[in-house]
């Protein structure tokens, strides 16, 4: 990281007021709280109010922008990043074809003993 670039994140320290406070090292957590998160909150919410499920509309793009922004800092192509909400959900939908190829392993296992 050059000094220009160090320079620059650390420029950005004083939007997160809880560094103030400590340092967050843990990789598992939400990490430290933006300033600016309060105001994106309260934008959602009024969305959600105003708009109720209408708002699909503006949040399933974002989502997909997202998905675009971190693709493009892994250097993968747009539409290949699909954003989750939680672990909880990666870890079903990639356990998913393993059940299935199991379920089919079993069901072809069934008929050929029932043929027997």
């Amino acid at each position: 990281m050059s000094r220009s670039d160090e320079a620059a994140l650390l420029a950005t320290r004083p939007d997160f007021p809880t560094l103030t406070k400590g340092v967050h090292l843990i990789s598992h957590s939400l990490g430290a709280v933006p300033r600016q998160a309060r105001t994106y909150v309260n934008q959602f919410m009024d969305e959600w109010e105003n708009e109720s499920i209408n708002a699909w509309g503006q949040w399933l793009p974002a989502v997909r922008n997202l998905g675009d922004l971190v693709g493009s800092v892994l250097g993968v192509d747009s539409g290949t990043v699909a954003i989750l909400p939680n672990v909880s959900t990666v870890q079903s939908f990639s356990s998913a074809p393993a059940l299935c190829t199991m379920r089919s392993a079993s069901s072809i296992a069934r008929t050929r003993s029932e043929r027997s």
